[in-house]
């Protein structure tokens, strides 16, 4: 009995004993695993798994996951790397937000035209209240599988050809981010690879081994049954799921889609952009491919253009600075050293990275302030203009009143200031970079003063392919409708203005037909066409009428449409000038057919007009669009040996003024408009308003100060009006 006893109590103190060493060894563990924690972490990353709070365990968990074999070396510095600027990412919040990417979803499923995606987009958001969009910080939400998965993923896509070339920091830009914006994180990875990326490989007809990465940049920047459409400004980043779907959407947008896409074929592309063009309103958003000698070559959505010439394919933007969205908080920007300063919003990332110099050949501008700093501030900047207001793109550390601002770009005008009360202040004048690098002051001088002639209050840019080619117009009158004998009154020798210009001519006698015709196989454009007695500023009024040549026979030389009677319609007919009596001239109705009115016919609806844009109910090849008196419609005919269009009066008209308005943007001076010129002292001055009239279509002012930066203003309509400088008797457009 006793030895029974005591072999239980035996058994007892063994379990006992394996009991306590487990704890201990457990103990042991926790002490252990604690230790190896504490050696493993850099100290630099207290900081953010501090601000983690409870989630620093995930964070920690992936670095001890790469800790176990040392061939991981290289993942546990690119999870270090990711985790040093987690702070500065973060990923939306909003019921309203989910439900209304479900709605327009189902929009998306169904709709194809352009008006009615925007239409209906627009309904949609007018249903939803996203005031109430919240953003976490990626430190508190994301989680050690999903990050050590993008990692692993990451270091695969490395391997392959496309980014062979990267060092391991390249690798951490352009391959390794596990997001691109503020979306919620997902697994893009997985979705892109089973949705998006085969489809656009199988787009490229090239073998498979043969295809480079230009080509599927190429690719990707195709957008079917895609539109863009400017946002409004609450609205957050699309999720993943948008992204893929989307038809109507931001240049942001869709540069984000492309990244994706290339990080997750693993082709090294950047995310670049201007924060605001020099030269019009906005900014804009594109990519660029990162290639083995590291220039980048610029692509867009739908560009029709090769890598790398994007921007500079684009005729009214000029870029005053390009800025690269990084994933790494760059130690020297505005953001990461301002400390408690208030800095403009369009440079208040910490993750931008000047890269102006990797597209342009810049200029430093050196800049003395003429008053000093608000509330002590340490930095200044230089701001262009966005059609209303002055917007900062640049900035520099201020020193004695003076600082250097590094890569502007050329041919801009700028304007010095300050940032204070969550505004920009102007402190200096303007300063003007010529397209060579000249840096003037525009200081206004009142001693040597100017008349300014001035008839347009936009820039041109958009508008100078279609007056280049109403070079070798022809202005005509004759006695029939056919011009069999047309008499040449004036000819366009140079380029005409994007507004209304004036021709003087003297005809012989009066002619009751007159017209304006195209040069050859040059498309007609024309916006308005007006005809004027001698003495007489009310225009004429007649019949319109128009035609066109399909085909040209040298042995006719009547540049006009020629319709060969039923009778004389063989495959052995050969036109010769002695036949013309056998020969009808066709001269087309000016409206569609079953529609008239005034100039005989009337559309059925009336032209209407909002926000600047026409409302159109007649095709463009209708002639009597060049004398409606609106500037947005025109009479434009394609792919014509010749095309004209004119008018017939009742009886001859002797006319010694034609007045021609190109295909345009109504941004001419227009008679009966009110305009306003101002010009910049230190803010806007005004030197006073005018009527326009026809009798010019010019605005004249005299007494002007030289060397200054203008404004016109149309006080009637319109909302596009751009600084310019007056040189050399012209508009210089800035």
């Amino acid at each position: 009995m006793w030895t029974m006893k005591k072999h239980n109590q035996n058994r007892s103190n063994l379990k006992n004993l394996i009991k306590y060493g487990i704890a201990l060894f457990a103990l042991l563990l926790v002490l252990l695993v604690s230790m190896h924690d504490f050696a493993s972490y850099p100290k630099s990353l207290d900081p953010l798994f501090e601000k983690a709070g409870s989630n620093q365990s995930e964070l920690k968990k992936v670095i001890r996951h790469y800790s176990i074999h040392e061939h991981d070396s290289l993942k546990i510095r690119a999870a270090i790397f990711l985790i040093r600027n987690m702070d500065a990412h973060c990923s939306w919040e909003s019921k309203a937000w989910v439900k209304m990417q479900e709605e327009l979803e189902e929009l998306y499923k169904i709709e194809t035209d352009r008006d009615k995606l925007k239409g209906g987009f627009d309904s949609i958001y007018k249903q939803f209240d996203l005031s109430g969009v919240r953003y976490r910080s990626d430190l508190h939400i994301i989680k050690s599988d999903f990050l050590i998965k993008n990692i692993d993923s990451a270091f695969v896509k490395w391997r392959k050809p496309y980014a062979r070339h990267l060092n391991f920091d390249e690798f951490c830009e352009y391959i390794l981010p596990y997001r691109v914006n503020s979306e919620p994180l997902d697994n893009w990875r997985e979705m892109f690879g089973r949705e998006y990326i085969p489809g656009i490989l199988a787009s490229i007809k090239k073998p498979k081994d043969s295809i480079t990465a230009a080509d599927i940049c190429d690719a990707l920047k195709g957008l079917e049954n895609g539109y863009l459409h400017y946002l409004p400004r609450d609205v957050p980043d699309y999720n993943i799921r948008m992204l893929l779907t989307a038809k109507i959407a931001t240049c942001k947008d869709y540069s984000s889609r492309i990244l994706f896409a290339a990080r997750c074929i693993g082709i090294p592309v950047a995310l670049d952009h201007t924060p605001q063009w020099a030269n019009r309103s906005l900014g804009h958003e594109w990519n660029a491919l990162i290639t083995e000698d590291r220039k980048p070559l610029d692509f867009g959505i739908k560009d029709n253009c090769k890598l790398g010439m994007h921007i500079q394919n684009i005729p009214d933007r000029i870029a005053p600075k390009v800025y690269r969205q990084t994933y790494a908080k760059q130690q020297g920007s505005l953001a990461c050293i301002c400390g408690s300063e208030k800095v403009p919003h369009t440079l208040a990332s910490p993750c931008m990275k000047d890269v102006t110099a990797e597209y342009y050949s810049t200029v430093d501008v050196p800049v003395r302030f003429d008053q000093d700093a608000p509330g002590k501030n340490r930095f200044a900047y230089l701001a262009v203009f966005d059609n209303k207001d002055w917007i900062p793109v640049a900035w520099a550390k201020l020193v004695n009143k003076s600082a250097i601002f590094k890569d502007l770009h050329k041919g801009i005008v700028c304007l010095p200031g300050y940032y204070h009360q969550k505004r920009f202040e102007p402190a200096a004048y303007p300063v003007k970079i010529d397209s060579v690098g000249k840096i003037t002051e525009l200081r206004p001088d009142y001693k040597n003063t100017r008349t300014l002639v001035l008839n347009r209050k936009y820039q041109t840019s958009l508008m100078e392919g279609t007056c280049r080619k109403m070079i070798g117009v022809r202005l005509q009158a004759a006695d029939d409708s056919s011009f069999i004998h047309p008499v040449d009154l004036y000819q366009i020798t140079e380029m005409p203005q994007a507004c209304y210009e004036l021709v003087t001519i003297k005809p012989a006698r009066a002619y009751k037909y007159y017209r304006y015709l195209s040069p050859r196989r040059v498309t007609c454009n024309l916006a308005e066409l007006e005809f004027y007695e001698a003495g007489d500023d009310a225009k004429l009024v007649g019949k319109v009428i128009g035609g066109y040549m399909e085909k040209f026979d040298s042995t006719l030389l009547v540049p006009y449409y020629i319709r060969k009677l039923k009778a004389q319609q063989n495959s052995n007919f050969q036109l010769k000038t002695s036949w013309i009596s056998k020969l009808q001239f066709a001269t087309e109705p000016a409206y569609p057919k079953g529609i008239t009115g005034k100039y005989g016919p009337q559309p059925k609806q009336t032209t209407e007009k909002s926000e600047g844009k026409s409302q159109r109910h007649l095709p463009d090849t209708c002639y009597v669009n060049a004398f409606d008196g609106d500037p947005l419609t025109f009479f434009c005919r394609y792919s014509m040996e010749y095309s004209w269009v004119g008018m017939e009066f009742s009886n001859p008209k002797r006319i010694n003024k034609v007045a021609f308005l190109p295909r345009n943007d109504d941004n001419g001076v227009m008679p009966g408009q009110l305009y306003e010129l101002f010009f910049w002292n230190k803010k806007w001055v005004s030197l006073g308003r005018q009527t326009a009239s026809n009798k010019t279509y010019r605005l004249s002012y005299k007494n002007v100060p030289s060397n200054a930066l203008f404004l016109l203003r149309n006080l009637t309509k319109g909302k596009e009006e751009r600084i310019f400088t007056y040189e050399g008797g012209k508009q210089v457009w800035w």
